[in-house]
């Protein structure tokens, strides 16, 4: 029997109340968690991983409030959009995951090349860099205010006129634009923007040279 991405919350629900009646309520989430995994390794379990898209499909995940609660719009490269009814700190791991990486060893690993301590990219692959961008303001203290995008999927917007420098233009919001026709407006300046796509696309430069350099060494014996 496998289970429906919809049925988690109802038989996680179940599972708690019945390891909190046997274990005299101790420990029953970890418990919970430890059946969770076992359903996933005999494959009945169809899990987030299985809903979501290619690396290379993927233009952006952006944190939305609707009826259903708090959730994930991921936007695909070609201009339409699926909704998770996930958080996105739920799909970030689920993407580190299908791949078994992890979301916090990925932003330390980012750390070296852009120098800062908070908002580092997530290099899941090089066709997946994820940069985080502050795109909406929490109803609730702890609520994700970052959406992700994917630098490989950011095109090239309008070019605007030069104008003279003033404080109000430094201040004023990014609109990123993405393949497909897709734009996402940003509660950051662009000015600030534009230092974390720059640091993200360095990133993922560095992965595909990787990449080359790994083929080459394949290729190697075989021209030899």
């Amino acid at each position: 029997m496998n289970y429906r991405l919809d049925e988690y919350e109802h038989i996680f629900y179940n599972i708690r109340v019945f390891v909190d009646w046997r274990a005299g309520k101790r420990r029953p989430r970890f418990f919970a968690r430890r059946i969770r995994n076992d359903l996933i390794e005999e494959g009945r379990f169809e899990g987030m991983k299985d809903m979501l898209p290619k690396d290379s499909e993927i233009a952006a995940l952006l944190p939305e409030y609707t009826a259903e609660g708090d959730v994930t719009r991921v936007v695909l490269t070609n201009g339409t959009a699926l909704v998770l009814r996930r958080t996105m700190r739920a799909t970030l791991s689920a993407l580190a995951r299908r791949r078994c990486k992890d979301v916090t060893l990925l932003r330390r690993w980012a750390a070296r090349y852009t120098r800062r301590r908070l908002n580092n990219p997530i290099a899941a692959s090089a066709d997946l860099v994820l940069v985080p961008v502050k795109t909406r303001r929490p109803r609730v203290c702890g609520d994700n205010t970052m959406a992700h995008i994917n630098v490989a999927a950011i095109g090239a917007g309008k070019k605007e006129r030069a104008r003279r420098k003033t404080p109000a233009r430094k201040l004023r919001p990014a609109v990123i634009a993405l393949v497909g026709g897709v734009s996402v407006r940003a509660l950051w300046s662009e000015r600030t923007t534009q230092a974390h796509i720059g640091d993200a696309r360095r990133i993922r430069a560095e992965l595909i040279r990787e990449q080359e350099e790994a083929v080459l060494r394949r290729l190697n014996p075989i021209l030899g």
